[in-house]
Formats: structure tokens, C-alpha cells, sequence
């Protein structure tokens, strides 16, 4: 069966709800938290974070996994492992450490803080919405092949081999 449309690789990160929980991360960090801090403002950044980061994930392996030219869906695996560096980074001092340390590396004039804080693991389900996300998203929800068609066949219809 022929897709609609082309696969995009990272289109997912371009959607509504990764916009959406960039821009509640960067709002509640650079504004939310410094004028009301508390409770919600503490968890609205780890809420944004569970919908953005698997998103983000996904965009970069499907990205890697067009150059390479190699063929996979990937909405599960971002979701997993967006899951498991979160719980560590929530649970672990040492995780919540080189998180900060490499969030420094990326953007070095920045101070980035983060609190080892295991009541934040509340916010894991809303990797659903990004699994969500990431299921209605073409590039996503097809397996990635190279030649930019999601159904997995060739620029003359054919289909190619998966070697």
C-alpha cells in the first residue's frame, strides 16, 4: 500500500505538541519559575520534557538513520529511552549532575540547575502524548527508508531490499 505523502525525517518535532512543550519549557524556566515559584511551576519544565524529549529522540535517530540509509520505525525506542534517562536523571544525584554538566556543554552561557526530585516521576505518562505524537507523524509511524518514500519503495516503485 502506497503511502500519502513522503516520510519527513524529524517531522514530529515540528508538531504541534513538540512546539507546544518547547515553548511551555522555555516559558516556565525563563519566566514562570523566576515569578512564581512552587509547585506547579516545579513541574510544569519535567511535563514539557516528557513530551518534548522523545520527540527529540526520535528526530535524531530517524535523521542518523536516513544517512546511514537504514530502515526502522522509531517511536518506540525514543519513547524508551526518553523514559529511562528521565527516571535517571529524577532519581539519581549523579544523573541530575551530568545532565546539568552536558546542558552546559551545549549551551555555555547559560547556568542550568536541576533537582534530583523522584516525585517528578509523576510526569512520565505524558511520553504518551509523544508516543501519540510520534504515531500520527508520517515519518515516525512508517519505517524510515532513504529514498524518502514511507511505503519502502524505490523512486520507481519498486520495492527495495532491506541489505
Amino acid at each position: 500500500m502506497n503511502a500519502p505523502h513522503a516520510r519527513q525525517p524529524g517531522a514530529a518535532l515540528v508538531s504541534p505538541a513538540a512546539l507546544a512543550s518547547a515553548a511551555l519549557i522555555v516559558g516556565n524556566d525563563l519566566w514562570l519559575k523566576r515569578q512564581h515559584p512552587g509547585l506547579v511551576s516545579g513541574k510544569l519544565s519535567d511535563l514539557g520534557l516528557c513530551i518534548f524529549l522523545p520527540l527529540f529522540l526520535a528526530a535524531v535517530i530517524e535523521w542518523t538513520l536516513h544517512v546511514l540509509g537504514r530502515r526502522v520505525a522509531v517511536n518506540v525506542s525514543a519513547c524508551i529511552l526518553a523514559a529511562s534517562y528521565f527516571a535517571a536523571i529524577k532519581v539519581f544525584p549523579a544523573a541530575t549532575r551530568a545532565h546539568v554538566e552536558w546542558l552546559s556543554l551545549i549551551v555555555p552561557r547559560w547556568h542550568f540547575r536541576a533537582v534530583t526530585d523522584p516525585s517528578d516521576l509523576v510526569c512520565l505518562p505524558a511520553i504518551a502524548i509523544a508516543w501519540w505524537t510520534m504515531k500520527r507523524s508520517p515519518s515516525c509511524s512508517q519505517r524510515v527508508d532513504t529514498t524518502g518514500r514511507a511505503d519502502g519503495r524505490g523512486a520507481c516503485g519498486h520495492v527495495r531490499s532491506r541489505l
